[in-house]
């Protein structure tokens, strides 16, 4: 927010405090401020509501509103308050002190009445209210574009960047960023959904809504703080012609998170799809790809305690998933193709290595190991020996030779991963390339 930072620099003092030297003008006793205080020892700093009763060169008494408590403090810790009149502004430019506390203050005002937007001039704030809410209605869509509703939201957003598109004929960008967990997502989705509705009716706008559950299941996971997580970034180019009505869409992906295919932090999930086959493959899926019954019996899946996340029925979404392949050009045969490779990613977790018995620590597939090497094998299409033998060996060329390396258990485990990992991105690879091309195809454009 850049009126924040310039406010901010410029109230900082020679001394590294929050006022510089014209910004305790005005201020005295009774004045409220915001000070920055331990709540108990060794406990974090926050930001407590407070009126000055003295104020001198380098320090300030003020008592404390939630205690009455007074305390001295160095004007560093110090921050001017908003007047009450201002309290929820629904657009921080509108504050008279745009420091930090103030800005924390408002939004949580307007978070405590369910307003989770706020601008800051063109930059719209969301805070993700972790809970339904009734602001994305056809109702609300229709004020937004005929200019009723003026209050902060993802649609005044989107107006103002279609009606720049279409008016001026310039090419717009709307950039959604923040933390995990913020709702970039969600924030995501509704602003496509937006957009095929006000552009919509060549009916290619439904099936651009439908690559969002096929990147969710590819690309998202449930983490620490969010059960949905893009574990991946994305461009997503929205085409329309000269009187505003979309045409196709571009999709691009940036690093995709390899590393989740075959490890996860306790407490969190893999990729949406692989538990998603497991709950909802067919009878004969199931019997095709030797679905286990368990997921947890799945090492990449077992790695941490979490399998299913609450309210979330993957039975359901991986039906949902299949018909938004089918929705956007994917053919069946191509659909089943994609889980079982999906399925065969499964398998070769559980491909497990002992050392061989003559002494030299060269790997072999264990015993307990050999239906996940056949299963894998069988999914990739070639044979168990040939699978085996590119696990627990490595071929080095060196001058001109070719000689082949035998790997002992934890490289044979590490080659395996890494195999894992290359599958599953080259097949997350192949899916934005159909989408694309099934866009392009059908009004004649050419990829570029």
């Amino acid at each position: 927010v850049p009126r924040a930072s310039n406010t901010m620099s410029q109230g900082v003092g020679g001394d590294g405090g929050a006022f510089g030297d014209n910004a305790l003008e005005g201020l005295g006793r009774n004045s409220k401020v915001w000070v920055s205080v331990s709540t108990a020892e060794d406990a974090e700093e926050m930001y407590q509501e407070a009126t000055v009763l003295t104020l001198g060169d380098k320090n300030a008494t003020v008592k404390i509103a939630s205690t009455g408590a007074e305390a001295t403090v160095p004007l560093s810790k110090l921050f001017p308050a908003n007047p009450a009149i201002l309290e929820g502004a629904e657009d921080l430019t509108q504050l008279s002190y745009l420091n930090e506390p103030s800005i924390l203050h408002d939004l949580h005002t307007r978070y405590g009445g369910d307003d989770i937007y706020t601008r800051a001039g063109p930059v719209l704030i969301a805070v993700n209210p972790f809970k339904r809410v009734n602001l994305y209605t056809e109702q609300h869509m229709s004020d937004y574009r005929r200019g009723v509703a003026k209050d902060p939201h993802v649609y005044l957003i989107a107006t103002a960047a279609y009606d720049e598109m279409v008016k001026a004929g310039r090419n717009q960008a709307i950039i959604i960023s923040g933390e995990s967990g913020a709702g970039k997502t969600e924030t995501t989705k509704i602003a496509m959904q937006y957009l095929a509705q006000v552009g919509g009716g060549s009916g290619i706008e439904g099936r651009i809504l439908q690559t969002n559950p096929i990147l969710e299941a590819f690309g998202n996971a449930k983490t620490l703080r969010n059960n949905n997580s893009s574990r991946f970034g994305k461009l997503i180019d929205i085409n329309f012609d000269r009187a505003g009505k979309i045409t196709g869409a571009v999709i691009k992906t940036y690093l995709l998170e390899k590393s989740r295919v075959t490890a996860q932090a306790e407490g969190e999930r893999g990729y949406h799809v692989f538990y998603q086959l497991c709950m909802g493959a067919t009878p004969q899926e199931r019997e095709e790809f030797n679905i286990l019954k368990n997921v947890g019996d799945y090492k990449y899946m077992s790695n941490s305690a979490c399998v299913a996340i609450q309210g979330v029925n993957d039975a359901l979404e991986y039906r949902e998933l299949k018909t938004a392949l089918g929705a956007v050009g994917i053919s069946k045969e191509d659909i089943h193709e994609i889980f079982r490779v999906v399925a065969s990613v499964m398998w070769l977790g559980n491909v497990s290595f002992v050392e061989d018995e003559d002494g030299d620590n060269a790997a072999a597939v264990s015993c307990t190991g050999k239906e996940a090497l056949e299963t894998s094998a069988k999914l990739l299409g070639t044979t168990p020996e040939m699978l085996e033998k590119s696990l627990v060996t490595r071929k080095i060329i060196a001058g001109g030779e070719s000689i082949t390396q035998r790997l002992n258990a934890v490289q044979a485990a590490d080659g395996r991963d890494a195999l894992a990992k290359a599958i599953y991105a080259a097949l997350f690879e192949w899916l934005v390339v159909q989408i694309n091309a099934s866009f392009a195809k059908e009004k004649g454009y050419a990829l570029t």
